[in-house]
């Protein structure tokens, strides 16, 4: 069975994991932070979280 290979090189798949990576990292920060300041621990605030 021969492998199915989307039109591009390898670098875009580079590209779009790091792009990837880039993007959940920020997010994740701040959503475990709204959730520990939701769930009430100590010194976790929603006021962390900076206004967009």
């Amino acid at each position: 069975m021969a492998a199915h290979r989307v039109c591009g090189d390898h670098s875009h798949g580079i590209f779009f994991r790091v792009l990837g990576v880039v993007i959940f990292i920020p997010g994740f920060y701040y959503t475990r932070i709204a959730y520990y300041a939701y769930k009430g621990y100590q010194g976790f605030s929603f006021a962390n979280i900076p206004p967009t």
